[in-house]
């Protein structure tokens, strides 16, 4: 349910009204949490908890089990049991609303603990994306973070269920909301269909293609502890992200917005408490002109592309700035650059 839906229809509809509500809440399993249709997936949860603590009179609130029904057999409960565990246990059988999943990475009160309203400048940030390949699969996880010289900031959650299209024209979107520097995304996983995606909306952004090597609870496992140290912040309430993070437990499928959130992480080395140096090639992309720096991006994704520009000199390198693009990588590229440096001389 909607955080509104009561706030702002149920109650003030009561109050003309003189009447009262009954409110049915069943705790959601841990595979159904992220799709409440509320901001905050705890929403539900929260108000049940208010009703039990009150003292007024104003709330009434019942706790009934699966065995307090007297429509379901006794015995078909004992006999699902057998091949439940006890954390589906307590709550499929019990209704209890488990808020941490036992042997999770993470746990509210960490987050809540080191939670800030506001973030001071940043040193970098990127957008990080975890795909997803149909409009009717899972969410894409679309999460922006950065980082200070020593401390990480959540600073947005956009993830969506929708289209390659829908998910790319949001992350681009974002990317340019926060001033971004790339958008981070997995190459074992849809890193292509992200890059040519994202390009066709908008092909200045600097895509950055990075490779698992090792396993989900091994890359998750670093960010946790830098969690732990209190050196990662959300500025808000993140419902659905928190909500995977306190969930998830190793071995079980990762969901898409812990993913990107870690691959942010990730790609800006929160593991060390200095900020990461810029390569040379993130120094050359900064510091080029708009126009250029669409040609570098453009150059790198098709080094034949540079051939064409140095016979159809559609744009104007300085000197310096050949000299700086000579340096970089590619033999194919670095050899074009020194060819176009000459032409650009000779026609001084």
């Amino acid at each position: 349910m909607d955080e509104d839906a009561w706030e702002y229809v149920g109650a003030p509809m009561l109050i003309d009204n003189n009447g009262s509500c009954v409110f049915i809440y069943t705790p959601p399993s841990l595979r159904l949490r992220s799709t409440s249709k509320a901001r905050d997936p705890r929403h539900a949860a929260k108000l049940f908890k208010t009703a039990q603590a009150d003292q007024s009179g104003r709330w009434k609130a019942f706790h009934f089990t699966s065995r307090d029904n007297p429509h379901i057999s006794a015995e078909a409960i004992d006999e699902l049991a057998i091949d439940m565990t006890r954390l589906a246990y307590q709550m499929e059988i019990e209704a209890l609303d488990i808020e941490e999943a036992p042997g999770a990475l993470w746990k509210q009160a960490q987050i809540d603990a080191t939670r800030v309203w506001e973030a001071p400048v940043m040193q970098r940030i990127v957008v990080a994306v975890d795909p997803s390949a149909t409009s009717t699969g899972d969410e894409a996880g679309i999460v922006t973070v950065g980082r200070t010289l020593e401390d990480g900031y959540v600073l947005a959650d956009d993830s969506l269920q929708g289209s390659p299209k829908e998910w790319a024209t949001a992350a681009v979107n974002v990317y340019h909301r926060h001033k971004a520097d790339r958008i981070v995304a997995e190459a074992n996983n849809g890193g292509e269909m992200v890059s040519l995606t994202i390009a066709a909306i908008d092909p200045s952004v600097p895509v950055a293609l990075v490779n698992a090597s090792r396993g989900k609870y091994t890359r998750a496992e670093p960010i946790a502890a830098v969690y732990e140290t209190g050196r990662v912040h959300h500025v808000g309430v993140f419902g659905a992200l928190e909500s995977e993070m306190v969930l998830w437990t190793p071995g079980d499928a990762s969901p898409n917005r812990l993913d990107a959130m870690v691959w942010g992480f990730s790609y800006l080395d929160m593991t060390r408490r200095d900020i990461r140096s810029l390569t040379p090639e993130e120094k050359l992309e900064l510091s080029l002109p708009e126009p250029l720096r669409l040609e570098a991006i453009n150059a790198e994704r098709n080094p034949d592309r540079i051939q064409s520009l140095i016979h159809s000199r559609q744009i104007i390198l300085s000197q310096q700035q050949a000299e700086r693009l000579e340096k970089q990588p590619g033999v194919r590229r670095r050899n074009a650059l020194v060819e176009y440096k000459k032409l650009m001389r000779r026609s001084i």
